[in-house]
Parts: C-alpha cells; sequence; structure tokens
C-alpha cells in the first residue's frame, strides 16, 4: 500500500463525514483512511462504522492528547509508505492523491509535498451552521519556501500535507505535548532534517477552512 491518509477527530460527526467522502472520491484509489477518534461522544463511530469501504478504518485514542496524539496514533497503526493528513472540518478534492502521486514521481529526491489550498475562515452557530465568511482566497498566492515556513511567513497548516514514512522514522513523531503550533514546530523539524526536502503544489487540491464556533479549536 502506497498511501495513509490521516483524519483526527473528536465530537465532529456533524461534518467529519464530509472530510471522510472526500478522501474515498478520490481518483487514486491505493490508500487506506485511519480516523483516529479522541473519545467521542456523539455519532463518530457510528458515522465511520457505516461506511461499507474496506480502506476505512476507526482507530479509537483512549489517551487523546488533541491532533498531534492522534496524528502519531495513526501513523504507528497505518502500513503506506506515505503519509496523508487532513482534519476533520475540511475536505480534499477528488484529484488529491493522483496529482500528489505523480509529483512524487517526477521529483523522488523530496520528501513531503504541500499543495495549494482554498482558504476561507468562517463563523458558525451552536448548530454548526455557518453565520459568516470572513475571508475567502488562495492560501498561497506565491510558492512557499523553507525559509518561509521557519519564519512564519505562511500558514503552518497541515492538511492536504503528504510526507514519506521515513521522515519521521529519522526526525521523529509529532510533538504531542502541544496543542497548538504543533503543525509549525513539525515543519520547523523538517526544514533542520531536510533542508531541500520540500516540494510544492501549485494546484488547489485543499479546501481548508478556519471556523469560529461550535466544537472549534478558534
Amino acid at each position: 500500500m502506497k498511501y495513509s491518509i490521516i483524519i483526527p477527530t473528536k465530537n465532529r460527526a456533524y461534518c467529519l463525514w464530509k472530510a471522510i467522502n472526500s478522501v474515498l472520491s478520490q481518483t487514486y484509489t491505493d490508500f487506506e483512511l485511519l480516523v483516529v477518534d479522541g473519545n467521542s461522544t456523539d455519532d463518530t463511530t457510528k458515522l465511520v462504522n457505516s461506511y461499507e469501504d474496506q480502506r476505512i478504518r476507526l482507530i479509537p485514542n483512549e489517551d487523546d492528547n488533541g491532533v498531534a496524539s492522534a496524528r502519531n496514533k495513526g501513523i504507528k497503526e497505518s502500513a503506506g509508505e506515505y503519509i496523508g493528513y487532513l482534519d476533520s472540518d475540511d475536505f480534499v478534492y477528488n484529484n488529491w492523491i493522483e496529482s500528489v502521486d505523480k509529483y512524487i514521481i517526477s521529483n523522488p529526491n523530496k520528501m513531503l509535498f504541500m499543495p495549494n489550498k482554498n482558504y476561507s475562515v468562517k463563523q458558525v452557530d451552536d448548530n454548526g451552521k455557518l453565520l459568516r465568511v470572513f475571508k475567502e482566497e488562495l492560501l498561497f498566492e506565491k510558492p512557499p519556501t523553507p525559509g518561509d515556513i521557519v519564519n512564519l511567513n505562511i500558514q503552518c497548516d497541515t492538511n492536504g500535507m503528504i510526507h514519506k514514512r521515513t521522515v519521521v522514522e529519522k526526525m521523529g513523531f509529532w510533538n504531542d505535548s502541544l496543542k497548538l503550533y504543533e503543525d509549525f514546530e513539525f515543519l520547523l523539524r523538517f526544514v533542520e532534517y531536510y533542508p531541500d526536502g520540500f516540494q510544492f503544489i501549485p494546484e488547489v487540491l485543499v479546501s481548508y477552512s478556519r471556523v469560529y464556533g461550535k466544537n472549534s479549536l478558534c
């Protein structure tokens, strides 16, 4: 198996379905999808178990300590040569894996692949209903560089990011002591270990939103 996709989640069944559907609808089909659940008390288990697709697995994370903990759990349970990430309130377009795979084949020395994204800032009410969209634009207007990552000139978000499994074997797993900026810290270490290993993909392959309101960290 070439790709393992990890979705961390907790009490987000109301939007998780869209993230799951977007992965299962990929034109590239050789992947597994691991939904790592941090002790949800809503219908998350029922939702995931309703899918009759053997590529999806629900991974309980009893020692839930945030998204970094969930990603580490997913990596340890995964079988793919490449690891991809998606948050439970976002979604990918159906050519995401296929497009990244082409870049992987044509750039064999690169270790981490970051696609462009549609980026929005939204507000929802207590029922998850959209109240307002504050911003909607491309996340990257120009190709980001490792220097942009180090200097925090870009949104250090890992939605749609795919890296080779050997990356975590060499530099270590996600820092699960961090509740915020765990993605920035992960990419900082990546740039340190692989200064020439970053590959930006200009195609818009992900819809990434920062949601303010119900069940949101914002």
